[in-house]
């Protein structure tokens, strides 16, 4: 008799507790902005399993330097009411419906359409904002923070992921942990590499042309792994630990590391930026190790 083949627990479930992990480590406290001109508006999106509260440093530094930052959390669950800070944790294709609306309350006396700085997942929900909603189409420049734009492979959960479509046993999985596991955190299975929402993403264009990209990687992000699938031909990238070395930063403290903060700076304010360390990602360049 031959032997069934085992289910292994869910990719999933891993990705949630990695996001409950992170919700249990808040992010430092803020000082007040300071009251200078404003110069242009940027719009700050967040990371999965956070809320707006994770910008409030780097809100700062971008006030005192003539940005008028605009914050909003999206994506709340279940989980949510059990963690008040975890938020993001909606599937990405809701979450960028509920960044198109925040878009269309922003105040429209600015001269400029705003610039974006994303976290994390927030680099997705951005991108699918652009890809898909007419006020996303006039996205110009966005700044990311740990980007994943192919996902993390960490503990292997994308090796096993391909391992469950070559067996055959992808969509019985899906749809066993779908209706236990969306209601808690729907984006966590989207974030593995290979997902079907990353290669409906990358299918419809990653990146935008017109959209002016600037990835900013760490080498120790330890959720984006690894760190490098980060880097997108056509894109900027810096890697965090090239312009400090001694920089340890983890994925979800990268928002308060002050480095982190003058790298977004400078993105934002340099019509070609970063002319310190950086590496430049075209259509026939291949990211390769360092």
């Amino acid at each position: 008799m031959t032997p069934r083949p085992r289910i292994k627990a869910p990719a999933a479930v891993a990705m949630i507790a990695l996001v409950c992990l992170a919700t249990s480590q808040p992010s430092a406290s803020a000082q007040a902005p300071a009251t200078t001109p404003c110069q242009r508006p940027v719009v700050l999106v967040h990371d999965i399993g956070r809320d707006q509260s994770e910008f409030d440093n780097l809100s700062a530094a971008l006030h005192e330097n003539g940005w008028c930052p605009f914050t909003f959390s999206y994506g709340a669950t279940a989980t949510t009411a059990l963690l008040s800070t975890a938020a993001g944790l909606v599937a990405l294709e809701e979450a960028a419906a509920e960044l198109d609306r925040f878009v269309a309350s922003l105040p429209d006396s600015a001269s400029t359409p705003p610039a974006f700085v994303a976290h994390g997942s927030g680099s997705l929900v951005t991108q699918y904002f652009t890809q898909h909603f007419p006020r996303g189409r006039a996205l110009q420049q966005l700044v990311t923070i740990g980007p994943m734009w192919n996902g993390t492979n960490i503990a292997e959960l994308g090796t096993l992921e391909q391992l469950s479509r070559n067996a055959g046993t992808y969509d019985a999985v899906l749809a066993l942990e779908s209706p236990v596991l969306d209601p808690f955190c729907a984006g966590c299975r989207q974030l593995i590499a290979g997902s079907t929402f990353l290669r409906t993403l990358h299918r419809d264009g990653v990146p935008t042309p017109g959209v002016s990209y600037t990835n900013i990687i760490s080498m120790s992000d330890a959720l984006v792994s690894p760190p490098l699938s980060a880097e997108v031909p056509g894109m900027r990238s810096v890697v965090l630990q090239e312009f400090e070395p001694s920089n340890k930063s983890d994925h979800f403290h990268l928002p308060d590391d002050p480095a982190v903060q003058q790298l977004t700076r400078a993105a934002l304010g340099a019509p070609d930026p970063l002319t310190y360390h950086q590496k430049v990602s075209t259509a026939d360049d291949t990211p390769t190790g360092r």
